[in-house]
């Protein structure tokens, strides 16, 4: 991980790692300004950055897309949001999707193209399942309630073992 300064004519002298993958090259005068050097020979801008003790790194452009001047005016407007970020409540937060829009939007259609007898499965999930958990925010779904229901399938519903453990697959 060499550090330099970044100019124009530094990285166009740079030539690609035969020994590893890619190069790191950050500038000296730019905190988290970084310049990534492949054994393909592109050449990509970052900004690299900590967060909550992870290291993070946003791809800025390839030295073929953007000059070193737009890379660095990206640069300043990413640590500038970085260090002054939106308050939480200007921020949108979706919606939890519930279980009922979550076998809707993705399961069914699934289940429609990769098995072979989805009627089966979808009659379980209509008929012992969405009963219960229909209303109920995939995030706030809890592995005792799983379990509670899938116990609840084979004692109280009297189904088969086979039957209740589709729940668990699902």
């Amino acid at each position: 991980m060499p550090k330099m300064k970044l100019t124009t004519d530094s990285i166009k002298q740079l030539k690609p790692p035969t020994d590893k993958a890619k190069e790191q090259y950050f500038d000296s005068d730019l905190t988290g300004f970084m310049l990534e050097v492949k054994n393909t020979g592109s050449k990509i801008y970052y900004y690299r950055y900590r967060e909550n003790n992870s290291q993070k790194m946003i791809r800025i452009g390839t030295t073929t897309d953007i000059s070193l001047q737009e890379a660095k005016e990206k640069y300043y407007t990413l640590k500038e949001n970085q260090d002054n970020p939106e308050p939480p409540s200007q921020t949108k937060e979706m919606p939890p999707i519930t279980f009922q829009e979550f076998y809707d939007s993705y399961y069914l259609p699934y289940i429609k193209t990769h098995i072979k007898s989805y009627e089966t499965n979808i009659s379980i999930f209509k008929n012992h399942i969405l009963p219960d958990l229909a209303t109920t925010p995939m995030n706030e779904l809890k592995k005792i309630e799983v379990m509670t229901h899938h116990s609840n399938m084979i004692h109280k519903k009297h189904l088969a073992p086979a039957t209740a453990n589709k729940f668990i697959i699902f």
